[in-house]
Protein backbone atom coordinates (compact mmCIF):
# COMPACT_ATOMS: atom_id res chain seq x y z
CA UNK A 1 0.00 0.00 0.00
CA UNK A 2 2.88 2.33 0.77
CA UNK A 3 4.27 1.82 -2.76
CA UNK A 4 0.92 2.76 -4.28
CA UNK A 5 0.83 6.05 -2.36
CA UNK A 6 4.38 6.87 -3.42
CA UNK A 7 3.62 6.18 -7.09
CA UNK A 8 0.55 8.45 -6.99
CA UNK A 9 2.64 11.20 -5.40
CA UNK A 10 5.16 10.92 -8.24
CA UNK A 11 2.58 11.62 -10.97
CA UNK A 12 2.66 15.43 -10.56
CA UNK A 13 6.44 15.33 -10.73
CA UNK A 14 6.26 13.23 -13.87
CA UNK A 15 3.82 15.66 -15.50
CA UNK A 16 6.01 18.64 -14.66
CA UNK A 17 9.06 16.86 -16.11
CA UNK A 18 7.17 16.02 -19.31
CA UNK A 19 6.05 19.64 -19.67
CA UNK A 20 9.45 21.17 -18.93
CA UNK A 21 11.61 18.80 -20.95
CA UNK A 22 9.13 17.64 -23.60
CA UNK A 23 6.47 20.15 -24.52
CA UNK A 24 7.73 23.55 -23.37
CA UNK A 25 10.93 23.82 -25.47
CA UNK A 26 9.14 22.96 -28.72
CA UNK A 27 6.18 25.21 -27.95
CA UNK A 28 8.37 28.15 -26.95
CA UNK A 29 10.64 27.73 -29.96
CA UNK A 30 7.68 27.72 -32.34
CA UNK A 31 6.58 31.01 -30.82
CA UNK A 32 10.11 32.40 -31.05
CA UNK A 33 10.48 31.58 -34.76
CA UNK A 34 7.39 33.68 -35.44
CA UNK A 35 9.61 36.70 -34.73
CA UNK A 36 11.53 36.02 -37.95
CA UNK A 37 9.83 37.18 -41.18
CA UNK A 38 7.95 34.72 -43.36
CA UNK A 39 10.15 32.85 -45.78
CA UNK A 40 13.24 33.22 -43.60
CA UNK A 41 15.17 29.93 -43.69
CA UNK A 42 16.04 30.23 -40.00
CA UNK A 43 12.42 29.44 -39.12
CA UNK A 44 12.75 25.90 -40.45
CA UNK A 45 16.37 25.47 -39.36
CA UNK A 46 15.73 26.28 -35.71
CA UNK A 47 12.87 23.80 -35.39
CA UNK A 48 14.98 21.09 -37.05
CA UNK A 49 17.95 21.82 -34.79
CA UNK A 50 15.80 21.57 -31.67
CA UNK A 51 15.00 17.92 -32.23
CA UNK A 52 18.65 17.10 -32.94
CA UNK A 53 19.67 18.31 -29.46
CA UNK A 54 19.67 16.21 -26.29
CA UNK A 55 16.59 16.86 -24.13
CA UNK A 56 18.60 18.18 -21.18
CA UNK A 57 20.21 20.95 -23.28
CA UNK A 58 17.01 22.03 -25.08
CA UNK A 59 15.79 24.42 -22.39
CA UNK A 60 18.96 26.52 -22.34
CA UNK A 61 19.28 26.35 -26.13
CA UNK A 62 15.74 27.73 -26.59
CA UNK A 63 16.62 30.60 -24.23
CA UNK A 64 19.68 31.40 -26.34
CA UNK A 65 17.59 31.35 -29.51
CA UNK A 66 15.12 33.77 -27.94
CA UNK A 67 17.89 36.29 -27.40
CA UNK A 68 19.13 35.82 -30.97
CA UNK A 69 15.63 36.15 -32.43
CA UNK A 70 15.00 39.38 -30.55
CA UNK A 71 17.99 41.08 -32.11
CA UNK A 72 18.18 39.47 -35.55
CA UNK A 73 14.52 38.63 -36.15
CA UNK A 74 13.09 41.99 -35.15
CA UNK A 75 15.64 43.87 -37.24
CA UNK A 76 14.85 41.65 -40.24
CA UNK A 77 11.11 42.27 -39.75
CA UNK A 78 11.72 46.03 -39.50
CA UNK A 79 13.80 45.97 -42.69
CA UNK A 80 11.07 44.01 -44.50
CA UNK A 81 8.35 46.39 -43.27
CA UNK A 82 10.32 49.47 -44.36
CA UNK A 83 10.95 47.92 -47.77
CA UNK A 84 7.23 47.18 -48.19
CA UNK A 85 6.35 50.71 -47.11
CA UNK A 86 8.69 52.24 -49.72
CA UNK A 87 7.06 50.15 -52.44
CA UNK A 88 3.59 51.26 -51.37
CA UNK A 89 4.24 55.00 -51.38
CA UNK A 90 3.61 55.52 -55.09
CA UNK A 91 1.03 58.11 -56.02
CA UNK A 92 -0.78 58.49 -59.35
CA UNK A 93 -3.29 60.89 -60.79
CA UNK A 94 -6.63 59.41 -61.69
CA UNK A 95 -9.54 60.52 -63.83
CA UNK A 96 -12.07 63.18 -63.09
CA UNK A 97 -14.67 62.11 -60.57
CA UNK A 98 -18.15 63.45 -60.00
CA UNK A 99 -19.56 63.30 -56.51
CA UNK A 100 -22.92 64.30 -55.13
CA UNK A 101 -23.36 65.97 -51.77
CA UNK A 102 -26.11 65.07 -49.32
CA UNK A 103 -28.05 68.20 -50.35
CA UNK A 104 -28.19 67.00 -53.96
CA UNK A 105 -25.60 69.32 -55.54
CA UNK A 106 -22.78 67.79 -57.53
CA UNK A 107 -19.12 68.67 -57.57
CA UNK A 108 -16.17 67.58 -59.66
CA UNK A 109 -12.67 66.56 -58.65
CA UNK A 110 -9.95 66.65 -61.29
CA UNK A 111 -6.55 65.06 -60.98
CA UNK A 112 -7.44 63.33 -57.75
CA UNK A 113 -4.27 61.90 -56.25
CA UNK A 114 -4.52 58.45 -54.76
CA UNK A 115 -2.11 55.97 -53.33
CA UNK A 116 -1.31 52.72 -55.15
CA UNK A 117 -1.46 49.53 -53.16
Amino acid sequence: MNELIQSVAAWPTLLVAVLVFGVAPGFCLRLIVKIYPRGDPRRDELVAELYAMPRIERIMWVGDQFETALFEGLSARKHQRDHRRKRRNVYVKTRTYFYSRPDGTKYRVRGHVRRLR
